[in-house]
């Protein structure tokens, strides 16, 4: 016999943009269960965070733990290009000192899904498939061993799973060739790493490397000919803590991230390749703004309609702006080789 719950938000995904979108609903008072498939902790790519994310930390109320599990906090990066190294500070020389985290991808999810169950939301993890539930095309809830969650609004921010657009088919918009990062770890120490982190960029790749804690290095890198990428130079000889990575990170975006009881937040419905440096705080900006959108449907504010076109809109500007600062890097550093189709 098919049972049957409640709540106000269902959450698929417990990365940044699905615990943020949780987290903020909450604290405003609704029933938010949120599913996640693997358990913690669970393995994901290092972080280099930008200082800007700091006021979301505080929004969120995890900002002093988040300062605890990054011991690193650098100042700035260094950049690489057709020849020139340059140094490129977070902030200006005349403001005081604002400073990025080094923070493992595993750190920053379990403070985040900790900071959830906090507030008060309800954590299913780990769970088996979850499958949307539609009543005239409308997102009413989700079904999960054999038991349905009902709920007024469903959020998915599984990333490259893509969980409900798979299922409903949504379109995407594409701004680039195809293209695929590699990431890793090594251990050990690397002297001429110790700084702050590396950029650099030419006709056939770009690398970032970063000192994540003492003892422990992270990179990632993308390559736009044919050469598959491998540890870099700098890392040969030292050992690999971690088995090397890939992801596609084809810049792409829904066309229609939100709909009929539905929002796609996170990776799951915009994706730009790492060297925009900013991909846990699109994460949480999007959960924090797609849960703003939905309280104000709650509260009457708004209906779901023009809920639902401001996301679409805010989503979408933000997605043009950030792949039109990255096709201007790549057409810099090597045009010709790496053409942006915009």
């Amino acid at each position: 016999m098919r049972r049957t719950s409640e709540a106000d938000v269902i959450v698929v995904g417990a990365g940044p943009a699905g615990c943020a979108h949780a987290i903020w609903c909450a604290l405003h008072g609704l029933d938010v269960v949120l599913f996640e498939r693997q358990p913690f902790p669970r393995d994901r790519a290092g972080e280099t965070l930008h200082p800007g994310i700091e006021s979301l930390f505080a929004q969120l109320g995890v900002a002093e733990q988040m300062t605890f599990a990054s011991p690193i906090r650098p100042n700035g990066y260094w950049i690489a290009r057709k020849g020139d190294i340059g140094f490129v500070p977070y902030a200006p020389a005349t403001s005081a000192n604002w400073c990025g985290y080094q923070i493992l991808g595993r750190d920053c999810d379990a403070i985040l899904l900790d900071r959830a169950r906090q507030v008060g939301v309800s954590v299913v993890q780990p769970c088996d498939r979850v499958d949307i539930r539609l009543d005239h095309d409308r997102a009413t809830g989700i079904l999960h061993k054999e038991q349905l969650y009902a709920s007024r609004f469903v959020i998915d921010a599984t990333g490259g799973a893509r969980w409900l657009s798979r299922q409903l088919k949504l379109p995407s918009l594409f701004r680039s060739a195809r293209l695929n990062a590699r990431y890793g770890y090594a251990e050990g120490e690397c002297a001429e790493r110790n700084c702050e982190p590396w950029f650099e960029i030419d006709r056939s790749h770009w690398l970032w490397t970063a000192r994540i804690r003492p003892g422990l290095y992270y990179w990632s890198a993308v390559r736009f000919d044919s050469e598959r990428m491998q540890t870099p130079e700098i890392f040969r000889g030292m050992a690999r803590s971690e088995k090397v990575y890939g992801a596609d990170v084809t810049w792409r975006c829904l066309e229609n991230p939100s709909g009929s009881g539905y929002f796609v937040i996170g990776d799951a419905a915009t994706v730009v390749d790492p060297a925009s440096s900013h991909g846990v705080i699109r994460a949480l900006m999007a959960g924090l703004q797609s849960a703003h959108l939905l309280l104000l449907t709650f509260a009457g504010a708004l209906t779901e309609s023009e809920a639902s076109q401001r996301y679409n809109s805010w989503l979408r500007q933000s997605f043009d702006s950030e792949t039109a600062t990255l096709s201007g890097l790549y057409r810099h550093h090597h045009p010709g080789t790496y053409e942006i189709e915009v």
